[in-house]
């Protein structure tokens, strides 16, 4: 009788113990995916930055999201994300800066073509990460979870979408990429489409003929607008129903006669160029600098801000100083936008040379230490003690201030980093 009284005790034991890991595996429902850009994203005990840290997640490390708290229904301060990551629970905060990027399952079932002359489907929710496998041109994927994130991925605006292709892999791809449907069979009826597109293209050698848009189909005229060794700006793409890709491009230059007048354009070139026939390149620096530029230095700087910086540089019109300073050595540029028009006569834009960054050496890539703009110019002093940069401004013309003043904002290097000084007019 007293063993049974035993055996009955364990039986129940282990039933409360079996409610109890059941329980708390509830309690951890996942939501869904979470991933770090960032390296050291630090990890609460509790949704508030004063807390304990607990532990601290990795670069390019995924975990699960459990909950979101959103500070519209609680009295926190931000919005707070509760993470599970190696069976250690905790909250981290949820920043727009791109450190966490959330995957999220999507309310409704969503499929996606590929509007690419190739993409790849990535292992992880970034450019470096391994390749599963090479999409191609008009293969539809199922989408199953997106980032609500906007991030730049070479200079392009989009989000990360986690999706199963046909071959059953499962990965990552950059949304720009990707036209969005509801079903297989409204994507498998598309026929020509045309979706926007930002970038550039060197055309090498001169084409005998173009493309041109009528009645919503590309025609082949003669050419008359495209020459060799030239860059064109990138509109949009066309991808007919046979899964060939085409590039409209165009060449265009402007004027404004005073700042109250409109701008007139006028268009040196506006078609249709395949794929094929061209080098494309999100970003003009990075395209220009592989085209024209034989120094190796150069063409890694340039590599380098096309992936910093959001908006397009000119190294055709830039200069790069050197300098070391406290056995590091850094990079001083100053450069101006590249702009859509080959020429705008009388626009009010900025001088030559009117953008700034510093760049400290780190290892075989870069870290930008200083950036800046001003409306005039920007003067680099790498050999001062210590080095310093000034950035000249001018008031805008329509203003009451008077246009020709220049406002000259001085930066010294002390200890890592470029401080304000001061400001002088002129």
């Amino acid at each position: 009788m007293e063993n049974k009284m035993i055996r009955l005790k364990k039986i129940k034991y282990i039933f409360i113990l079996i409610l109890f890991i059941f329980h708390s595996n509830c309690l951890w429902k996942q939501i869904g995916n979470g991933y770090t850009t960032k390296a050291k994203i630090p990890v609460y005990g509790k949704p508030d930055v004063a807390s304990q840290v607990l532990f601290e997640i990795p670069k390019n490390s995924d975990f699960l999201i459990i909950e979101k708290l959103s500070n519209k229904e609680t009295k926190l301060t931000n919005d707070w994300w509760k993470i599970k990551k190696d069976n250690r629970v905790g909250y981290i905060i949820d920043k727009r800066d791109y450190a966490n990027l959330i995957f999220l399952p999507l309310q409704k079932p969503q499929f996606g073509l590929v509007a690419a002359t190739s993409l790849f489907l990535r292992s992880e929710p970034n450019v470096e990460s391994k390749a599963i496998e090479k999409l191609k041109t008009k293969d539809i994927v199922e989408i199953l979870e997106e980032s609500p994130s906007t991030i730049s991925v070479n200079g392009k605006q989009g989000n990360w979408m986690k999706i199963k292709a046909k071959s059953q892999n499962i990965g990552y791809v950059f949304s720009p990429y990707i036209v969005i449907g509801d079903t297989e069979e409204i994507l498998t009826t598309l026929s020509d489409f045309e979706t926007k597109e930002s970038g550039w293209v060197y055309v090498k050698n001169k084409p005998g003929y173009v493309h041109q848009l009528y009645n919503k189909k590309l025609v082949k005229i003669n050419n008359e607008q495209v020459e060799e060794d030239q860059f064109y700006y990138v509109k949009s793409r066309y991808v007919t129903k046979e899964g060939k890709v085409f590039f409209r491009v165009i060449k265009q230059t402007s004027k404004q006669d005073d700042w109250y007048s409109e701008i007139e354009t006028t268009v040196l070139t506006d078609c249709y160029l395949p794929a094929e026939s061209v080098v494309l390149s999100n970003k003009f620096a990075s395209l220009y600098s592989k085209i024209r530029i034989n120094d190796k230095l150069e063409n890694r700087i340039f590599e380098y801000l096309s992936k910093d910086v959001d908006y397009d540089i000119d190294p055709d019109i830039t200069s790069i100083e050197t300098f070391q300073w406290k056995k590091n050595q850094y990079y001083m540029i100053a450069t101006t936008f590249k702009y859509e028009e080959e020429a705008c006569i009388g626009c009010f834009l900025a001088e030559s040379k009117n953008i700034v960054f510093v760049l400290k050496e780190k290892g075989n890539s870069f870290e930008t230490i200083f950036q800046s703009a001003g409306r005039r110019s920007a003067d680099l002093e790498p050999y001062a003690n210590p080095p310093r940069v000034v950035i000249n401004t001018s008031p805008m013309p329509e203003g009451d201030d008077d246009p020709g003043a220049i406002d000259s904002d001085t930066y010294e290097l002390k200890g890592d980093k470029f401080v304000f000084m001061g400001r002088k007019r002129n």
